[in-house]
């Protein structure tokens, strides 16, 4: 279930929202960017990943909105952030796991 009010970063922050309660196994990331916008919008309900999205809207509270929180029994589940689609990069090179040649394209 979806919460209707309309949030954004003015009068929701992520420290305001939660922890999810969700087992570690379920919890999930996604990241949704259209070719002809200029942002991007990450779905998660990882704690990991809302201690990492915390801190870049502390450090930058206009490039990172919240603009939707989930709900399921009555508890939040989720969130959504919007953010602009040029902070969004992908590496390559370094070691992806012990014993792994570093990898260098």
């Amino acid at each position: 279930m979806v919460d209707k009010k309309q949030n954004s970063a003015e009068n929701l922050t992520l420290p305001d929202v939660f922890r999810s309660k969700i087992p570690a196994c379920d919890q999930e990331t996604t990241i949704n960017t259209f070719r002809d916008d200029d942002y991007a919008v990450v779905y998660t309900c990882d704690n990991t990943m809302l201690t990492k999205l915390r801190r870049l809207q502390k450090n930058n509270p206009q490039a990172y909105q919240v603009v939707r929180v989930f709900k399921m029994g009555g508890e939040v589940s989720g969130v959504e952030v919007k953010f602009p689609k040029k902070l969004l990069s992908f590496r390559t090179g370094g070691k992806l796991f012990e014993g792994e040649e570093e990898v260098d394209e």
